[in-house]
């Protein structure tokens, strides 16, 4: 998923720097580009990108720094029961008819196709024409702002522009899909929940996790993830009074000051 992702780049650039120091120490000798793990690392995830943040820091090495910063993250715990539901539906269904593995297959795609036909491409149709309008990005994020009222022109261009590209409203059914079912290879689940996920990354040594919450967030309350806090000692909460779900966007130089304040208190250089 994304974490692999992240982590596959993070791997090239590391191993491109240790070429070219190689090169520049020992010119004579070809050098090789080599796999090794930076001595520290910074991450930062918002929302729902906070799992493939904290999945990513899991899977770096324990030698490794790691500097975390999750903004308003929306961590959820999975339904163990509606995933083994679903399954045993599913493999109950084809046992009774016993259809051969090739045939499941066959089925299975052909059940796919249909419902994109008659679901998928509507849907999407629908999503184009209601996401690539100016109203509806304005009215979105004036929800996600802490003070509507701030909310630039600029802001809703700089959202509404990427809508206009090609193929991103199947990314938002995956993602939609993904998150109602919990079990899409797109965004696998953690054994325990993501809440035991940022727990396991706590315990890492060499680790600072941080969270950064407006106060007026309405799309994740900052109440939800103050109550870590309680459970998790080493956890740091930061508000930031009067911001919404996106501080980021709202105030740039006020975050950029937040996690420099947070890089100091972690010692991180």
């Amino acid at each position: 998923g994304s974490a692999a992702l992240g982590l596959s780049l993070l791997n090239r650039a590391t191993s491109s720097t240790d070429n070219n120091n190689n090169n520049n120490n020992n010119k004579d000798v070809d050098a090789t580009p080599t796999k090794s793990s930076p001595s520290a690392v910074a991450l930062l995830g918002h929302s729902r990108g906070s799992v493939a943040t904290l999945r990513m820091a899991l899977d770096l090495p324990s030698s490794t720094r790691k500097f975390i910063v999750l903004v308003s993250p929306f961590l959820m715990n999975e339904s163990k029961s509606s995933s083994i539901a679903s399954k045993t539906t599913t493999t109950s269904l084809f046992q009774s008819f016993d259809i051969p593995v090739k045939k499941k297959t066959a089925v299975t795609d052909a059940i796919n196709a249909i419902k994109y036909v008659m679901f998928g491409i509507p849907v999407q149709y629908i999503l184009r024409r209601l996401v690539g309008g100016k109203k509806f990005w304005r009215k979105g994020l004036q929800a996600a702002w802490g003070d509507p009222n701030k909310l630039t022109n600029n802001d809703v261009l700089r959202f509404q522009y990427p809508s206009i590209g090609k193929g991103w409203e199947k990314g938002i059914l995956s993602y939609v899909k993904s998150v109602a079912t919990m079990k899409s290879s797109y965004m696998p689940t953690y054994p325990g929940g993501e809440e035991q996920l940022l727990q396991d990354v706590l315990k890492l040594p060499n680790t600072y996790v941080a969270i950064v919450h407006g106060t007026k967030d309405r799309v994740v309350p900052s109440s939800y993830n103050e109550k870590y806090t309680a459970f998790y000692p080493n956890l740091r909460f930061v508000k930031m009074d009067g911001f919404g779900h996106d501080p980021f966007e709202e105030d740039v130089d006020m975050f950029v000051d937040v996690v420099k304040d947070l890089m100091k208190d972690a010692k991180f250089q």
